[in-house]
């Protein structure tokens, strides 16, 4: 079954490309390019055939992806009747039972709550919480950032313990897609640094350095090991359930995963501390007992919350002087994920620059109020030379931020040559996938197909995989010497000394059978 719809919407494609008529090729244009262009045209107006070509085109990856965000509520649903939990009936919550006199797991107030496996038989009662738990029959009217933001505390009690879960789901999903590499943030400490924060006292000023020697002494570092296990557990229950390296290997064994450790930025400003600079610490090259699978860190939370807002040139301060510390450690930041009317005027236009010079953000997540920076031309061009890449996330944005279209800077990011890539942000909560994003990409902004290629091939360029990059000039689409031709034994022994030179290569080699 899981290979079915591949096969599906490769014979898709070949139909296309048998229908249309032959197009000559160029100088500059490989004829299978043109090939593959000609079968976007086709499917360009017509929504069921672009999803079936975006479906089984090449993607570079997913550079965006909150980890608990991914997973769809019936996955949710699924496990938490597994975890013997209850749902309150009135805000569709997952919350613990307790257990009774005889030792039995019952729901605390039987009068408003249910145990969660009712909502397997309870068809209307399974539907309500889909639609509590994701953006699915979103009223009109209601707070779409409200709404959207709120579904982490309803499904929090089941999203927690279902981390390898959410792996096999994630990576299942990622390659029946044809996209091979994932990105995604998640919580890694384990609460550890709040406790090291709270035993800690306040900052002083900016004296970071004498809190981090009190961090230290309050066990900070067992966030390290902790973070580490949590992977290690997660990864290991992944992939004994899709039997990885047996003969019968689920087609999510193929994704390599990479992890962005996250940091809740609403928190107190010691808090913030505490857990960036175990951040800090678990980043590939942080520290000694660093893990090479956490490649980088970003903060989460809503922008606009008041800390956030308030706090914000404070956390920025932060992380300059940890940057200076440890500065091999990769920064993508939530920054510019605001429109008019959400905030006040004068609060808009200024955290993207602020990301980019102290906080040494080498990404930008959403970046929707770009174009509200007094000098936005100016760092467009700046961004551009910088090569500081932007996660776009179209559906995201419109149903939080009702930005999309015109609306949206996208086409501004474009134009200026700074480097784009799609990303779902929350595929699970949105209801959308990858696939769904590049079509959306076609549809609202009439991208072609040179320019799709780059956007995949820019997730890629700009993740934070270690190694060197196939690319020259990747504008260019000039290679190195050594994998001018991609099937060389030259380029294959180029690339097996970087992890980024063989997901690219792989990108390539899936490209020359897609434009067959």
């Amino acid at each position: 079954m899981k290979t079915k719809n591949i096969i599906a919407s490769a014979l898709l494609c070949a139909l296309l490309s048998f229908l249309l008529p032959a197009q000559t090729a160029t100088k500059t244009t490989p004829a299978g390019e043109l090939r593959a262009a000609q079968r976007l045209e086709a499917a360009r107006k017509n929504p069921l055939l672009l999803r079936g070509y975006m479906l089984s085109f090449p993607k570079g990856g997913d550079l965006h992806n909150h980890l608990s965000g991914a997973s769809y509520a019936e996955n949710y649903i699924r496990w938490g009747a597994e975890m013997a939990l209850c749902v309150d009936t009135h805000t569709f919550t997952y919350v613990s039972a307790k257990k009774d006199d005889g030792g039995n797991l019952v729901c605390a107030d039987a009068n408003n709550q249910r145990p969660a496996k009712d909502v397997l038989t309870d068809p209307i009662l399974y539907r309500n919480v889909i639609d509590v738990f994701s953006m699915r029959n979103f009223p009109v009217g209601e707070n779409g950032e409200y709404h959207f933001f709120d579904t982490f505390g309803k499904f929090g009690a089941v999203s927690g313990a279902n981390f390898g879960n959410m792996l096999a789901e994630i990576v299942h999903r990622a390659a029946y897609q044809n996209e091979h590499y994932v990105e995604l943030m998640v919580g890694l400490d384990g609460g550890i640094p709040y406790q090291a924060a709270a035993a800690s006292g306040t900052i002083s000023g900016n004296d970071y350095m004498s809190y981090r020697e009190k961090l230290s002494a309050n066990g900070l570092a067992k966030a390290i090991p902790a973070g580490k296990k949590y992977i290690d557990d997660a990864e290991a229950q992944m992939h004994n359930q899709l039997h990885c390296g047996q003969s019968d290997a689920d087609i999510g064994c193929t994704v390599t995963v990479r992890y962005i450790f996250q940091v809740l930025r609403a928190m107190s400003r010691e808090r913030v501390f505490a857990q960036t600079l175990a951040g800090f610490m678990m980043c590939a090259g942080g520290s000694t007992d660093s893990d090479s699978r956490v490649v980088g860190f970003n903060y989460v939370q809503p922008e606009d919350a008041y800390v956030p807002m308030h706090d914000f040139s404070i956390q920025m301060d932060a992380l300059d002087w940890l940057h200076k510390q440890y500065p091999n450690v990769k920064a993508t930041l939530h920054a510019g994920e605001l429109t008019f009317g959400q905030v006040m005027p004068t609060d808009l236009g200024h955290h993207i620059r602020e990301s980019i010079e102290r906080g040494h953000a080498l990404r930008i997540g959403h970046g929707v109020d770009v174009m509200y920076d007094p000098h936005a031309a100016e760092l467009l061009t700046r961004m551009a030379k910088e090569k500081i890449a932007v996660e776009i996330n179209l559906s995201s944005n419109a149903a939080i931020l009702g930005v999309k279209g015109k609306d949206h800077p996208f086409p501004h990011y474009l134009k200026a040559g700074v480097p784009v890539a799609l990303s779902t942000d929350d595929e699970g909560v949105s209801r959308i996938d990858i696939s769904h994003e590049y079509a959306r990409a076609v549809e609202e902004f009439g991208l072609n197909y040179a320019q799709m290629k780059m956007l995949s091939r820019n997730a890629l360029e700009f993740s934070f995989l270690a190694g060197k990059s196939i690319w020259q000039d990747r504008t260019a689409g000039k290679a190195v010497k050594e994998c001018v031709v991609v099937k060389s034994d030259s380029c294959k022994n180029y690339a097996s000394a970087s992890d980024k030179a063989k997901a690219q290569l792989d990108l390539e080699k899936r490209f020359i059978e897609f434009e067959k």
